[in-house]
This record gives structure tokens, C-alpha cells and sequence, in this order.
């Protein structure tokens, strides 16, 4: 059998396994590696130390495993990221000890740098080049800054401060690596390093693939120093016989994280992982592509393996196996295993709080001068809850960064997997998935950067011959599953740790760089905040009783979201891209649920729930994702003289709290498409399902909970009785869905309060059909706009205007479509849904007598209330019939000899939601669009808005005739109109869809759904300038004629004056073009070496 070592270099220990063909560990050993604290802030290894450690557990091992190291086919090497040290390459005696990530001697230098001219010349001419290119790489430069964790700032220091180490790297005797670089020196005799741990030192540009020649020329640093950057898999070279007795092939070596991301199998793009060692390293495997991030976190490359190269993105906290092993240490915990049965064994932490920041506060804070401390310790606190609240503490910064993740990233998570030395805490993993909503899962091994090189490297030397076969011998152990009721719970003690936070951020290290005088001046400027905290915490648990239980009160219920959106909640980009992407979540881990709803209600297939209820709503989400950070942006508008010097911009205001009222037709997108808008406006919502679909109403106030702020969010089930109740409320702004009757009385109720509502409502959609079409599509595309959802749809074409010989050719080719579709019994098929209710069906029925002759269909069903497709001709226009929305599966047809016969019915009569056009004359097609009225207009297609009474939701024109299409454009009124099909308008986003008077008011879908919970505010910023004054001074009395003249041209529009809407842009051209000369010329005489 073959066997593979596998060695891990961390920060506090040396680990070493040899693994079999199944990847388990034959035997294994740990040695302790000494940190040194020669002075405060001062975090060193001595090298000499760790290379006696390393090669000790190595032979420990291969003498516990009793094999013979013939046997092991090869070495791979994991290695902790951001400690470097320097030696000498003839003779490889280093010139000092390592210094750590967690080493803070550098930070005087950190803050000068960051705080420099030349950085801030960076900062800006990135802005402009990202203004000008638009490329992400630049906007992360734009708000770059040097961090303690980085190697860069440290390695500038021991240039500057260890003797005789800046000559030596000047004359080319000077080395610098990382741990792994001076490992596979020591092993090999070679000056390398993988491209996973040269992206993690800070010196390394993942969009270049080469060492940053912008920093190090920018720090003065010798390029000489730097290694060779080499695949993370390949052949390094062998080990001195000294260490096995033979020379050992080593094939792999990697950065212990993403070690770590290849064994807990995340090799694929979105996949998440999170190692919970001496510090958390939260990572996201991004594919083929570099992450630029804005808020701390880092791009870095996972592995490179030939022509394979996988990226990551990580968010680190520094603070977390050490904060354990510190209140191991000083007695707060005995024993670190027992801390979570301490912890699980409270309800809570009684109010105490406590921020980890023994190395400042990482991504997405970045203070790096923040203090560890607890808040709200009183005399009933015990060292339960003392340990509760550490634990916690790890949980709240890793949501913090997992939230930045989810922000900056457009990806889904589904899951988390776990690793390292407190991942083996079950009371943080489940705190961890409470709060993420996610699962958490834990593998049986936690020793992943160790299984993850073995695996590696095993498939370097063919051990196995492809991934699956080596992700196969992955096991998980424990799967901790999210609990919406501890999330809610959770959500005001969240809130108040983040306050908690605030008050050690930017507070000085009294140690170093700072006198003990400013030190106290600042902790008295934060002395009045940190009392005003220990009184709200002492409120925790009333506002956590009152996010489980339900309500009736529905006046507490809107005052209570209310104060959650005045509390500021929904006002940041973070917390609304999080919940649409729950929202995403919640329909993907429903999705059978929701089908399975529908089919209750409605008797709806598999196909229709998903294309017409769940596709729809998940475009509109990702549409929403995909658009939010431009759409929530304040818009420029163009500007007077008289304002020339002044800001004008227009803010997206969200209202407030928004009253949805959602539609059983099509229950969920209904009810969700609005909510989705109303959130990413930033509103909070109170959602009201139809009560006519129970399945759907029960399943949408079970499932939104356990995804959305319930702070924000609430569902209200019920029937009139609490639709009234709910109506009496004040709003800030009301979307309803439904029927027009229904429409005036929530018009009615808005009025009271001057609330701006949207009205979704319908009418009777009309299709005109002439004789230039393709009869034989025109009729697919007008009965598949009838029979989806059995007719129950607002925008269903609900009549049919055309000529004698029309209708015949249509009724035969209906026919013969409807059997292909659903066979000769189309009630035993399963495409075909059914009528909500039996009020709806007796409603129905009655239209099937004394309404014109039935030429198809006509058949019923009362105990399912089943209905076939069926057509009406000799329908006249005063047939019961035609008095109201049919929303069933009966077409009736009114024959009329051409299309201006068709504009005087339809204009004679109230507007459509919808006019549906079918001709292929684009005179007729803009005739019908210019002379009618309807919510909307659809051309040679159906469906995809929604119906009511007057102006038709949609106006549907069947025609090749162009001057017949233009008659209808130009001459009716509608919501829509759709040319040559039926529905398909509201399919498509950035188009607005809505109806038009009696069918509707307002409109929604893309961006025009955003558009509807925002209010434009219009802002004027003006200041004290002394030129713009003078220039409007012509303002003030006493008036005069040369002042009215002045005036006069001052209120010009920016387009009246030529040439200056040019202006931005070229002064934005002419500072990039300077920014761009100045860089080339400073940096021409280097080129950067690329691998």
C-alpha cells in the first residue's frame, strides 16, 4: 500500500500525518510551536525552533507508524500565510526570528502609509480610472489600504530596522519568504514559493499573476528578494535523507486556507467554507475570476494546477482559537472542551457583551486599534454567561463578514462547512447556522488543510486519478440545521452587540504609539455612549418575546414595523440584498412546496407553477441583485446657471411601511414580485395573502419567517375581516392585486391618509384578429393565452374582435390544437387546472348558456369544478357575457367587418387592461395603437399582464397589416398592447406593466417595481461660496431690470448652453489622461516580473 505525508506548519503547531489509500490517518503527531513577545505588539517564531519542531514530528511519526518510509510516495506541505522572515541564500543563516501575522510592530507605519499624499493619489486616480473604465480591480484600489495582517508594511520595517539587512538585500546576499518559501528551502535548497501563499503576503497583484510592481516600487523594496512564484502542485523537489533515511518527493504546497478549501470540497464556484483556527478564515471559492472587494475583504488564489486557476475571496478575524486559549488561560474556562455545554446551558448572556479584538477589528470594520472588551457586566453576572458571550462573540464576526460575502458576492450559499480547532464547538456551529440561516456542516475530520494537501498531493503522485474519486472519501459527521425562531430571537441582541462594538473601534493601543493622555481622553469622549448602551441592554429581553409570538393588534403590529424602519433597519444596501437573497433561497428550498401549494389551490401542474409563478419571481429577484447598488443611487439631474455651482441630485426615498395585497390567481408571484420591490426600495413590509388560495397563504406565513427580518417582514392570513382591519391603518404606501370592485374600496381606505397606492386590477382584455396572420400560430398563441391557469388571469384575452371568414378558420384550427394539447377528454389531463372555487364555477356555467352557440368545449365538471376550453360564436355585444372580466376558459367571438369597426366596439366600451393585436399590417398595428385606449398593447402575442374592468389591462392586435397595428395604437386606450401573441408583454422586464383607469393605476416588473416604493426626492445642496452668491445676487430687492435680465439667464437649462454637458466628461478624460502619464513615467523604468 502507498502512503502520503502530509505536513501542516501553523501558527501555534506543527502537525504531521501519513495517510493511506483511503485518506486515513495512520499516525500522526503534534508539536508545539513557541511564540515569542519580545515586546508589546511584538509576535515572533524563532526559525531555528520551528525547524527542530518539524523535523521532530516528522520521524515521531514515521516511528509511531510503523511503515517504512519507502512506502511514502510523496510529501505535501500546508503553511500558514503572513509571517515571513529573511536569509541568507549562500549560507541560509537568517538575519531575524519570524515575524507573525498577529505582529503589530509595523502599525505606526500602517496609519502613516494610509494616511499619506501618495496613497491618497492612489486612491484618486483609481477612482478615475474606474470612472473611466468601469473595472472593479480600480474601485478596490480606489479605497485600498495597507493592513498589520499584510506582509508589505513589516517587511518595509525590518528593511529599515534590522542591521545590516538592507545592504545584504541590496547586494543580492538577502532572501525574503514565507513560511513555506523558507520550508522548501531548508528541504530543498530552492527559492520558491506556491501562488496561493505568494497572493496571500499583500505583494502580489491576482489580477497580474506577478509580484505588485505598483507596491514594491512604491515601498522602495528590492525586487531581488522576492521568490520564484511556481504551481501549487508540481515537482518542488525531494527531502534531505536526513529526515526519512531516503529522499522523499515533494509534490504539493499550498496556503493552509486553501489547503483547507480543496479537503472541505469546495472546488466549486459559490461553495463557502469557514476554518475556525487561531483565527476565522471565512473563504469563497469565486471561480475563474479575482474578486475585487471594497470593504476589507481579500482576492487571493485558491490553487494553480497547470491551466486550472481557482480564485478565492477571504474575510479573516483574528481572534478566535486565541480568545479561547485566553480564558483558558486567565480561568474564565477550565477546560476549552466544556465551554459549550457551559454556554448552551443559559438562555442567555444576561446582557453581557463582548467584542474579540485582541488584534484590532478585521474586514469589514478594518480598525485595527480597537480594544477587546466586555459590556454590561453587573453584579448578577456569572462566569456562564461571561463564557456565553465569548462564544457568541466569534459567532457575531464571522455574520459580520459572512454578510459582507453576501453583499459583494452575487452568489446563493446553501451551505457552510466547518473546520479547524473550534469548529468542534456544537454551541457555536449551531449559533453559527441559526443566524446565517444556513447549514453548517461539520466533517469527521476538522483537520481539513491536512486532508485537503493529502489530497493533492495524492492525485500529483496517482494515488487516485481524479477529483470524485478523492472528494468521495470527504464524510460528514454532524449536519446543524437553522432554527428561524433563535434567528428572530436574536436579531435586537445582534443589534446591541454592534452598538457594543462601536465603542472599542479607534480606540489606541496605550502600549505603543500613543501616550497614556490620549488614550484617556478618548475613553472619556466615549464614557456618556457606553452608559447609554448598559440602559438599552437591560431591555434585550422584552423585544425578544415580542419577535416569536403573533399578533391581532394590528395598530401595535404597524407601529412595531414602523419603528423598526425608523430605526434605520432597511435603510443599508447590506441588510436589503440580504434578505432578496433570502428570498431566493427561501423559493429554491420550497420549490416543492410552492408546487405542491398551487396544485391544492388551483389544481395547477408542475409546468405552469414554475414558468408562470417561480420563473418569473426569480428573475424579478435577480433582476433586483443584479441592479440594486445603480438603481438605489441618487440620480444627477441637469442642473441650471444659477445652480451650476451648487449639488442637485434626486434620492431614492423608501416610504416606509408598505401594505402588499396579493391576488389567488396567482398567489405567490403576487404576493412576492411586490414584496421583492418593496424591500430592495428599502421598506419594511406587512404582506397579505388571498385568503381564496389557503394552501398558498399558509405556506407563504409559514416560509417568511424563517427567511426574512421579522423585525420588517410580517405576514397577516385571514379573510375580509382582517383586510378591513389591516385598511384602517396608516400606510406610507399600498400594492394591491385583484379585483377593480375591490380596487375603489382600498382607493376608498388611502384616501383617508393621502396614502399613494398601486392598484393591479384588470378588465376585459380584447383581441382583434385579421385575415394576414399565420392562422395557425395565432391561434396557438391566443388559446395558450386562454387555457393557462384555466382563464384565471388578468390578462387572458378575454374576446375576440374579427371578420366572419376569421373566426371559422380559427374555430377549425382550435379544434383540432385543443386535442393535440389535451387529448379527446381534456379533462383527464394534467395540464389543465381548474376554477379556484364554486362561486367562481357557478359564475362561470351560467355564461355557457344564452350567450351565442358553443363551437368547442362546453363541458362541465361540478365536482372539480372543472371547465373545458370552449368558444362562443354569434356572441352579440349586449350578451350577458360581455358585461365582465370572464376570467375562465370561455372565448367568446364578435364578429365586425375590419379594423376601424373593431376600434369603434372596443372605444364604445371600457378600456382593456390589456388590447391584444394579431396582424402582421404595422398599419394596423399602429391604427389599433393610437386610436384605442387599454392598459397595455400586445402585438401578435398574449399574456403576461392582468385583467379587470373599463380600460383593459391588455389590448391584444392579430394582424401582418401595418396600417391596421398603427389604427389601434393610435386610437384605443389600454394598459398594454401586445402585437401577434397574447401575455408574453409582461414577461418582459423593462417594460412597465399596468393598467390604465378602471384597470389599474401605477405599474410595477424591473425596474419600474423599484421605482414604485421609492419617493424622488429632489435635493438642492448649496454652500457658502462666495462666487455663486455674488452670482445670484440678482435675486434680492430692490429689483431692477438689469437684475430680472441676469436673472433670466441664470434660469437656463444646462442643454441651452452648448457644449457643456461635455464638461464632466472631459474634465474626467483630462485627470485620468495626467494620472496615467504621471504613474507611467514614475514606474518606467520597472517592469513586472510576470510568472
Amino acid at each position: 500500500m502507498k502512503y502520503i505525508g502530509a505536513l501542516d506548519v501553523g501558527t501555534t503547531t506543527v502537525r504531521f500525518h501519513i495517510l493511506d489509500e483511503h485518506a486515513a490517518t495512520v499516525a500522526h503527531s503534534v508539536e508545539k510551536v513557541r511564540l515569542l513577545f519580545p515586546k508589546p505588539g511584538y509576535v515572533e517564531i524563532d526559525p531555528d525552533e520551528l525547524w527542530r519542531a518539524i523535523v521532530k514530528v516528522i520521524k515521531t511519526t514515521v516511528d509511531a507508524s510503523g511503515i517504512k518510509p519507502e512506502s511514502i510516495a510523496c510529501l505535501g506541505i500546508s503553511s500558514q500565510r503572513g509571517s515571513f522572515t529573511t536569509w541568507n541564500m549562500k549560507d541560509g543563516r537568517h538575519y531575524h526570528n519570524f515575524i507573525t501575522w498577529k505582529d503589530l510592530r509595523a502599525d505606526g507605519m500602517v496609519k502613516e502609509w494610509n494616511s499619506s499624499i501618495t496613497m491618497k493619489g492612489l486612491r484618486l486616480g483609481s477612482q478615475i480610472l474606474y470612472t473611466v473604465s468601469r473595472r472593479k480591480r480600480y474601485l478596490a484600489a480606489s479605497v485600498f489600504k495597507f493592513m498589520n495582517t499584510q506582509i508589505s508594511l513589516r517587511l518595509l520595517w525590518a528593511l529599515q530596522h534590522v542591521p545590516g539587512l538592507q545592504e545584504a538585500a541590496n547586494s543580492g546576499n538577502a532572501v525574503f519568504g514565507g513560511v513555506d518559501c523558507w520550508l522548501l528551502y531548508k528541504l530543498t535548497g530552492r527559492h520558491v514559493t506556491d501562488i496561493s501563499s505568494a497572493s496571500a503576503t499583500g505583494l502580489f497583484d491576482p489580477f497580474t499573476l506577478s509580484w505588485s510592481s505598483v507596491i514594491i516600487n512604491m515601498l522602495k523594496l528590492p525586487y531581488n528578494i522576492f521568490p520564484e512564484v511556481v504551481d501549487t502542485a508540481g515537482d518542488f523537489g525531494v527531502t534531505p535523507k536526513e529526515i526519512f533515511g531516503i529522499e522523499i518527493p515533494i509534490v504539493c504546497s499550498i496556503a493552509d486556507q486553501s489547503a483547507s478549501m480543496f479537503g472541505s470540497g469546495c472546488t466549486q464556484p459559490g461553495e463557502l467554507k469557514i476554518t475556525m483556527g487561531t483565527g476565522t478564515f471565512v473563504n469563497v471559492n469565486t471561480g475563474t475570476k479575482a474578486h475585487a472587494s471594497v470593504t476589507g475583504l481579500y482576492p487571493l488564489i485558491a490553487w494553480r494546477i497547470r491551466d486550472e486557476l481557482v480564485y478565492l475571496v477571504e474575510g479573516a478575524s483574528n481572534d478566535t482559537g486565541v480568545l479561547i486559549e485566553w480564558a483558558n488561560k486567565i480561568g474564565i474556562i477550565n477546560d476549552p472542551d466544556e465551554s459549550s455545554s457551559l454556554a448552551s446551558a443559559l438562555d442567555d448572556s444576561d446582557g453581557v457583551y463582548f467584542v474579540p479584538a485582541f488584534s484590532g477589528l478585521q474586514a469589514p470594520i478594518n480598525d485595527y486599534s480597537a480594544a477587546t472588551g466586555f459590556i454590561g457586566i453587573k453584579p448578577t453576572t456569572e462566569k456562564n454567561h461571561i463564557v456565553r458571550s465569548l462564544l457568541e462573540s466569534i459567532v457575531y464576526r464571522i455574520l459580520l463578514l459572512y454578510e459582507s460575502l453576501c453583499v459583494e458576492t452575487a452568489f446563493t450559499y446553501q451551505k457552510i462547512r466547518v473546520d479547524g480547532g473550534v469548529s468542534k464547538n456544537n454551541f457555536v456551529l449551531q449559533l453559527l447556522a441559526d443566524l446565517t440561516g444556513l447549514e453548517v456542516e461539520r466533517a469527521t475530520s476538522t483537520e481539513m488543510s491536512i486532508l485537503g494537501v493529502t489530497f493533492l498531493a495524492g492525485l500529483q503522485c496517482d494515488i487516485w486519478k481524479n477529483r470524485e474519486e478523492v472528494l468521495r472519501l470527504r464524510k460528514t459527521e454532524t449536519v446543524f440545521v437553522s432554527n428561524a425562531e433563535n434567528r428572530s430571537r436574536y436579531q435586537p441582541i445582534i443589534a446591541q452587540w454592534r452598538r457594543a462594538e462601536e465603542v472599542v473601534l479607534d480606540m489606541p493601543d496605550i502600549r505603543q504609539d500613543s501616550s497614556l493622555a490620549e488614550a484617556e481622553e478618548k475613553f472619556v469622549d466615549r464614557a456618556e455612549f457606553r452608559i447609554d448602551i448598559a440602559t438599552d441592554l437591560s431591555d434585550n429581553s422584552e423585544t425578544a418575546q415580542f419577535n416569536g409570538k403573533m399578533t391581532t393588534d394590528y395598530a401595535d403590529l404597524v407601529q412595531r414595523t414602523r419603528n423598526a424602519f425608523f430605526g434605520g433597519k432597511t435603510k443599508p444596501l447590506e441588510w436589503r440584498i440580504k434578505q432578496l437573497k433570502q428570498i431566493e433561497l427561501m423559493m429554491e428550498e420550497y420549490k416543492s412546496d410552492i408546487i405542491s401549494a398551487l396544485a391544492s389551490d388551483l389544481r395547477r401542474c408542475k409546468f405552469e407553477t414554475i414558468a408562470l409563478e417561480m420563473l418569473i419571481t426569480v428573475g424579478e429577484v435577480r433582476t433586483m441583485l443584479a441592479n440594486i447598488k445603480e438603481w438605489a443611487s441618487a440620480d444627477k439631474p441637469p442642473k441650471a446657471m444659477v445652480n451650476m455651482l451648487d449639488g442637485v441630485e434626486i434620492r431614492n426615498d423608501p416610504y416606509g411601511v408598505v401594505l402588499v395585497i396579493g391576488a389567488w390567481n396567482y398567489p405567490f408571484q403576487l404576493c412576492i414580485v411586490p414584496l421583492i420591490g418593496a424591500i430592495a426600495a428599502g421598506n419594511c413590509v406587512i404582506l397579505k395573502p388571498s385568503e381564496v388560495s389557503p394552501a398558498t397563504s399558509k405556506l407563504l406565513a409559514e416560509a417568511i419567517p424563517k427567511y426574512l427580518d421579522t423585525d420588517c417582514v410580517q405576514v397577516v392570513t385571514g379573510g375580509v375581516d382582517e383586510t378591513t382591519k389591516l385598511l384602517d391603518q396608516r400606510f406610507d404606501y399600498i400594492f394591491y392585486t385583484g379585483s377593480t370592485k375591490v380596487g375603489k374600496i382600498v382607493r376608498t381606505a388611502a384616501n383617508k391618509f393621502l396614502t399613494p397606492v398601486t392598484l393591479e386590477l384588470g378588465g376585459k382584455s380584447p383581441v382583434y384578429l385579421d385575415n394576414t396572420v399565420d392562422m395557425s400560430v395565432a391561434v396557438k398563441r391566443i388559446l395558450w393565452g386562454k387555457c393557462i391557469n384555466v382563464g384565471q388571469t388578468c390578462i387572458a384575452p378575454d374576446y375576440v374582435l374579427c371578420t366572419l371568414e376569421v373566426q371559422n378558420k380559427f374555430v377549425k384550427e382550435a379544434k383540432k390544437l385543443l386535442k393535440e394539447w389535451y387529448g379527446d377528454n381534456p379533462k383527464e389531463s394534467v395540464d389543465l387546472a381548474r376554477i379556484i372555487n364554486e362561486n367562481h364555477y357557478q359564475r362561470l356555467v351560467k355564461y355557457l348558456s344564452g350567450n351565442g352557440e358553443i363551437a368547442v368545449g362546453g363541458h362541465c365538471d361540478p365536482s372539480s369544478k372543472y371547465i373545458s376550453p370552449t368558444i362562443l360564436v354569434d356572441v352579440k355585444h349586449t350578451d350577458p357575457i360581455m358585461e365582465d372580466e370572464i376570467f375562465g376558459p370561455i372565448l367568446p367571438f364578435i364578429t365586425v367587418d375590419n379594423a376601424y369597426d373593431a376600434i369603434k366596439f372596443i372605444n364604445s366600451r371600457e378600456n382593456p387592461l390589456v388590447l391584444y393585436v394579431f396582424t402582421k399590417d404595422r398599419g394596423v398595428q399602429e391604427l389599433i395603437i393610437n386610436q384605442t385606449r387599454s392598459g397595455s398593447v400586445a402585438v401578435n402575442e398574449t399574456i403576461m399582464q392582468f385583467s379587470g374592468e373599463e380600460k383593459p389591462l391588455a389590448l391584444y392586435i392579430f394582424s401582418t397589416d401595418e396600417k391596421n397595428i398603427s389604427l389601434f395604437f393610435d386610437n384605443t386606450s389600454s394598459g398594454n398592447i401586445c402585437v401577434n401573441d397574447t401575455m408574453m408583454h409582461a414577461s418582459v422586464d423593462t417594460l412597465p406593466f399596468g393598467g390604465v383607469g378602471y384597470s389599474g393605476i401605477g405599474c410595477y416588473h424591473g425596474k419600474y417595481t423599484f421605482d414604485t416604493f421609492v419617493h424622488k426626492k429632489g435635493c438642492l445642496i448649496k454652500d457658502y461660496n462666495k462666487l455663486a452668491e455674488s452670482i445670484a445676487s440678482c435675486r434680492y430687492p430692490p429689483y431692477t431690470d438689469k437684475k430680472l435680465g441676469v436673472l433670466e439667464k441664470l434660469v437656463a437649462k444646462r442643454s441651452d448652453i452648448p457644449g457643456i454637458k461635455y464638461i464632466p466628461h472631459i474634465v474626467a478624460f483630462g485627470l485620468g489622461i495626467l494620472i496615467t502619464l504621471g504613474v507611467t513615467t514614475a514606474l518606467k523604468v520597472y517592469k513586472p516580473r510576470r510568472i
